[in-house]
This record gives structure tokens, sequence and C-alpha cells, in this order.
């Protein structure tokens, strides 16, 4: 591997590439690098929960969920807290801990009702309590809401010990004072300009060390922190983006009065009304978004254009057919192998008619209609033949 870089987002974003690649190992040193120089974001503790979860490091995964959940309530980002318990809970869920991962996820769900991995995972951890035998203690929920990390954060030790200065104190306050960050936070403020092509937003804060700065751009979002003068993080998302943006055409610059993101719009020409979008906004994309639909069929159980699907057929079929592919691939296998049928039934009808979009296990309720496709935000559905 190169030398690394010393740029925190520089890492994270040579992080999420090479997880993206399967390369974990490889990502998780970028991500633990990038945590060395910014221990107090909780962005990079997500990311490296998933890598631990990717390479079955469950302890691992749960130990990094937290301390991003400590962090993120210190800083006040629900959003982030919503990720950290879901990250929490799946990593319970691997440690075979069922009762404390439902929890999790239940937390998880009571800060964002619509994260849509929920719908997998509930089912997930469900099938798996439902196989344990009464007074299992694997199905007891233990854990605390807001666990005790203060161990584990003594344990992050920044892999390079900081240089020791031969300053005289009044000469360290003085490099301090010059060059952390001067504006108060209730002084910081933002704007955004806008043309036919770009979108332009600043960041009004003087004094933010360029070294020490994280900006994470995304298509449809992005994240921005640094430290300020007290040795509290400053943090700030945008999340939905009012429209995509062309991320490899855009760039951002940590200048000494401002921080600034010239994003490339996606769709050149569209006139943005905020940098957010509002969940009216997402709705009406969502409406409008042109979308092939296949011919009209008839409703289950002749909704194929091939004719009426026999389920038990199917499930015979996927239970002769060995599959290989990341873990989250196999425990969907041991879950539907040692299903009952109307449960695997159940899961396939409702994969299979929402392409993907829906996982259930209640042939009751499944077998009466046809599952709707329903792709996460700011994706959109593609037919196919059944």
């Amino acid at each position: 591997m190169a030398p690394l870089s010393k740029d925190p987002a520089t890492l994270a974003t040579q992080g999420k590439k090479a997880m993206d690649e399967s390369k974990y190992d490889e990502a998780l040193t970028l991500y633990t690098a990038a945590i060395d120089i910014r221990p107090n974001s909780p962005l990079f503790y997500l990311q490296r929960s998933i890598c631990h979860q990717r390479l079955q490091k469950g302890q691992e995964a749960v130990d990094d969920a937290e301390i991003a959940l400590y962090l993120a309530e210190k800083l006040g980002k629900r959003d982030l807290k919503a990720q950290a318990q879901l990250r929490r809970g799946i990593g319970y869920f691997f440690l075979h801990r069922l009762g404390d991962a439902l929890q999790c996820l239940k937390w998880s769900k009571k800060l964002d009702e619509k994260e849509k991995s929920l719908n997998l995972w509930f089912p997930k951890v469900e099938v798996g309590l439902s196989k344990l035998e009464e007074g299992d203690e694997r199905a007891n929920a233990t854990v605390p809401e807001l666990p005790d990390v203060s161990d584990k954060i003594a344990a992050e030790k920044p892999s390079t010990p900081a240089p020791v200065s031969n300053a005289s104190p009044a000469a360290s306050t003085a490099v301090k004072q010059a060059t952390g960050v001067t504006t108060p936070v209730d002084k910081i403020r933002e704007e955004m300009i806008q043309n036919n092509t770009h979108v332009t937003w600043t960041l009004y804060v003087k004094g933010v060390p360029k070294d020490k700065a994280s900006v994470i751009m995304e298509p449809r979002s992005f994240h921005i922190s640094f430290p300020l003068a007290n040795g509290s993080e400053y943090s700030i998302d945008k999340d939905p983006l009012f429209a995509e943006i062309d991320v490899d055409n855009s760039r951002s610059s940590v200048l000494s009065t401002k921080i600034e993101l010239h994003m490339k719009k996606k769709v050149e020409g569209k006139k943005w009304l905020a940098m957010e979008a509002k969940e009216e906004d997402v709705k009406a994309e969502q409406a409008s978004a042109p979308v092939n639909k296949p011919a009209a069929a008839p409703s289950y159980p002749t909704s194929s254009r091939t004719g009426p699907k026999n389920w038990d057929t199917i499930v015979t079929d996927v239970n002769d057919d060995e599959e290989e592919g990341d873990p989250v691939n196999s425990l969907f296998k041991t879950i539907f192998k040692n299903a009952d049928d109307d449960t695997k039934r159940a899961m396939m009808k409702s994969y299979v008619e929402s392409q993907g979009t829906a996982l259930s296990t209640n042939w009751e309720e499944v077998g009466k209609k046809k599952m709707e496709v329903t792709p996460p935000e700011g994706m959109e559905a593609k037919p196919y033949e059944m």
C-alpha cells in the first residue's frame, strides 16, 4: 500500500473505495488512520464498524458502533445516533446475542423510522429468536441504550505519537490561538449560490486547521467536521441534498476564512430551492421520476408474464441451490434453510415480487397480495422479467 495520506477526509474516501471493492483489510487500515487523526468523528467509527462486520469481527464491530454512538450523542446528531444503534444491532446479531440485537434495532427505529435497512434486519433477528429454546439467555436484552465506552475510548490511541514541542507554554498558546478556529460558534454562518451547472455552498468560519478538517461528499449528501479551540468538534451534515451532485467533478476548499464546496449539478439547469430537500420534495421527485413499468399483469397468483408462480417449487429449487458470496448472503441462506415451508414461501415471494426491496417471513400476509416495489430513497426501480 502507498504511504498514507495525512488528510482524514482523503483517508475516509480511500477507505470507502477499498470497502466498495471488498478490500476490507485495506479499508480497515485507512479508517484507523483517519481515526488516529480525527478521534472525535462518529462517521469514521461507523465506517470502521462496517469493515469489522465484513471481516466477521463481531465484537470489534460493536465496540466501534458504541464509540460512534457516544460521539454522536455528544454532538447531538440524531441521524448518526440512529446509524450507530443500527450497527450495534447488526454486530450483536453476529455475536448471536439476539435479544440485545433486537433492542438496539428498536432504538434505531425510534430515532429514524424511515431507515430501510431495518426492514431486513428485524425479520432476521426475529427468525433467529424463534429458533431459540425457551429460557435461552441469548434472547435476553441486557445492554443499556447509551453504554459506557470510556475504556474503549482509552484504548483508542493514535498509532503515531504527537511530536514533543520545545517551545515555551506562552509560545505554544500563541500558536494555538493563531492556527485554531477564532469564529464563535454562534457566529458561524452558511451561504448558497448557484448557476445552471453548479451549486456553491460556503461555511464562513475563520481559522479552521486544514489538516484536521474533514469534508466528505456523496451524490446526495455531504459531511463536514473540524475541531474547535475548546477541543470539541463542530460538525454539519446536509442530507439529503436538494438534488444529486456529480462528486467526481465537484471540489472542496478549506481556506483561512471559510470552507467552500463547489458542487457540479447532476442535472444541469435544475434550480435548487434550498440545500436540503424536504420530505415532500423527495416524494414529489420520486413520483415524477420516469419509471419503465412492465405491461399490466394479473395480481397474484398470476402476476408473472410467464404465468402463476408455484412457490413450493421455487422453495425446493432454492434449497438445492448452493450460493457463494459475502457473509450476509450466507446468513440469508442459513435463515432460509432453517425456516418452515410457509416462511420460505413468504421470503421468496416478497423478495421476488418486490424486486429485492422487501423481505417478509409472514406467509399469511404475503400470500394474499402482490408485494410492491419500494426502492430506497433516491433510487429508481427497474423492471425485469419474472
